[in-house]
């Protein structure tokens, strides 16, 4: 029998893989909670969460601090998705329950699959199997199959992202079942594994809306659709429409509406405690550890306003950190009140943090939203002493931070190179003893990107 308990893995990295804990995977642990109430849950990690997602679903989870391993039966583990296979194989060894990936969401209650010794599902491309996916799986404490599989692992030979990579986590497990059929229990695909990971299951999934009733829950294949899938979060869950949303609407709608309050709250304090960090024209790219705002709702920013307009909805002298990442390149109108507000709302010694595409660079030229180039030395004319220099000498420059009022010190300037083989290309044609900042200006396609730290000065 199948005990109540499911297991979860996350925060084996310090940098949580560049994907701090947030609302999918929230989402992943309370509609496992909710659809199976009486059921422990642990959560494994090495690096405990610290947000406010994390600390909304603390008080339902036992954590449990655990070492990663670093091999198997001699075999470096490298990465760390082949060190959590071993994790939650041992887990289900030891304790037996349900295991779930944090990109999963739970639509039924898992009580009817508890009389079996070991479940796992199939994993199907385009109607072709491909074996049995360990990214959701049930076990009985000590279980043959488990044992069987981990001893496996001898022949681990996996490096990474290489042609070995998901041998032992869905191709074996899927050759034991054959060999061992009476030690596990294999379900179809639409038990936890459909839609698939093509296109049109993504599709199916985070773009149109459609029902399926022979599952369990839902692996959300994370590493293919991050990208729609961290668009989502409480701020936009009820206004875009797709068979995700509607499943977690379904299901954890008060709890969504819950967190939205309590997230409002988290920025409101931020503000009134003079500490806020911003993400300026986040789009899709929301940050839980910044107040994001954006021109549009759908985005799921905190807070929706245009900031080219005047007034915006913040406190005076309120902000310590600014974010523009790419925002800055889609403002073909006047800068003058998006600087001079950014400069109100931010304290003294503020950091502006921006990042645009360099403008002799495809990446700025193909795409038609882009209408404002802008190069490193653009940003010293919002620097009040660089202006005064200026005005005094009679340069032709325009000092805007006179004129707007503002002062911006540019403190750190790096550029993005496009890459090695470019480097190396524009070394043969110009020679290698040509510096590349003395070539940038006259060549396409080299840098791409420009990141320009500024702080403000209000003294």
């Amino acid at each position: 029998m199948i005990p109540k308990i499911i297991h979860f893995i996350y925060g084996l990295k310090e940098d949580f893989g560049g994907k701090p804990f947030g609302f999918v995977h929230w989402a992943a642990v309370k509609t496992a909670a909710k659809l199976n109430k009486d059921y422990k849950i642990i959560f494994w990690c090495k690096f405990v969460p610290d947000n406010y997602y994390f600390d909304d679903i603390r008080e339902n989870v036992e954590v449990k601090i655990v070492e990663p391993p670093t091999e198997i039966f001699g075999k470096k583990l490298n990465h760390v998705a082949h060190q959590a296979d071993i994790l939650r194989l041992n887990a289900l060894i030891q304790y037996g329950g349900f295991y779930l990936d944090v990109d999963t969401i739970t639509v039924k209650s898992f009580d009817s699959i508890r009389n079996n010794k070991f479940v796992m599902g199939k994993e199907v491309l385009n109607g072709n199997t491909i074996g049995l996916c360990n990214a959701i799986m049930a076990s009985e404490p000590q279980s043959e199959f488990g044992k069987i599989w981990l001893q496996s692992y001898t022949s681990f030979r996996s490096t990474g992202r290489d042609e070995f990579w998901s041998e032992h986590s869905v191709k074996i497990p899927y050759l034991l079942a054959e060999k061992i059929p009476d030690s596990i229990t294999v379900l179809p695909e639409t038990a936890f594994f459909y839609p698939d990971y093509s296109d049109a299951g993504l599709k199916s999934m985070f773009i149109d809306t459609h029902s399926f009733p022979d599952a369990y829950a839902f692996h959300l294949w994370e590493t293919l659709s991050w990208g729609a899938l961290s668009r989502f979060n409480e701020n936009n869950v009820h206004l875009i429409k797709n068979t995700y949303t509607s499943l977690l609407n379904s299901f954890i709608k008060n709890d969504i509406e819950r967190i939205r309050e309590k997230r409002k709250n988290w920025c409101t304090n931020e503000f009134s405690q003079k500490r806020a960090k911003i993400n300026l024209g986040c789009g899709s790219k929301n940050d839980v550890a910044l107040v994001n705002f954006d021109l549009f709702q759908e985005s799921g920013a905190d807070i929706v306003f245009d900031i080219q307009e005047n007034n915006w909805p913040i406190e005076t002298n309120s902000v310590t950190y600014a974010r523009m990442h790419h925002v800055l390149e889609h403002i073909g109108g006047d800068l003058k009140y998006l600087f001079q507000e950014l400069y109100r709302v931010c304290c003294d010694g503020a950091e502006i943090d921006i990042r645009v595409p360099h403008p002799r660079h495809d990446w700025f030229l193909t795409d038609p939203t882009h209408v404002r180039p802008l190069l490193p030395e653009s940003f010293l004319y919002f620097d009040r002493e660089q202006c005064l220099k200026w005005f005094f000498s009679g340069d032709s420059k325009t000092p805007l931070a006179l004129y707007w009022d503002i002062d911006f010190k540019v403190k750190t300037v790096n550029v993005s190179v496009e890459n090695n083989e470019v480097f190396g290309k524009v070394s043969t044609a110009f020679g290698a003893d040509k510096s590349l900042p003395a070539l940038v200006p006259f060549i396409n396609n080299v840098i791409s990107e420009i990141h320009i730290i500024m702080h403000v000065s209000k003294k």
